[in-house]
């Protein structure tokens, strides 16, 4: 199986993004967030991680493609929740800073995370995300 230089890229992303999803789970733990909603998340950042992975390597059959239909809207839905979550809840929530901060930090955290929601959109729908 030889990777496209594109495809290496997405496959270093990935392990990248696997780091980080294990950091984010635990600054969840730590943050002493609900265990349905962490449990929730962990399961979540597992899809997330599997699709990149599914992507990078250029796996996608049918059975994939039509389970992550499903899994891709609870993705973005269950980042958009872990960022308002994290927002109002987390021991460092910015209740003292303006929403100009609550703003810039949630563009910040979708820019890290565009190259995985771009790659489970590839895999569920199986056409190019147009921004």
């Amino acid at each position: 199986m030889k990777l496209s230089i594109r495809k290496k890229g997405m496959f270093a992303y990935s392990v990248v993004f696997l780091v980080f999803s294990i950091l984010f789970i635990s600054n969840d733990i730590s943050n002493n967030y609900w265990w349905y909603f962490t449990t929730w998340m962990i399961i979540i950042y597992i899809c997330v991680n599997l699709g990149n992975f599914l992507y990078s390597m250029n796996r996608r059959p049918r059975t994939v493609q039509s389970v992550w239909k499903v899994i891709f809207p609870l993705i973005i839905i269950s980042f958009i929740l872990s960022i308002i979550i994290d927002e109002k809840y987390g021991k460092n929530s910015s209740t003292d800073d303006s929403l100009l901060v609550y703003i810039i930090t949630a563009m910040i955290f979708t820019a890290v995370l565009l190259p995985a929601f771009i790659a489970n959109f590839k895999l569920a729908y199986n056409k190019d995300l147009i921004l």
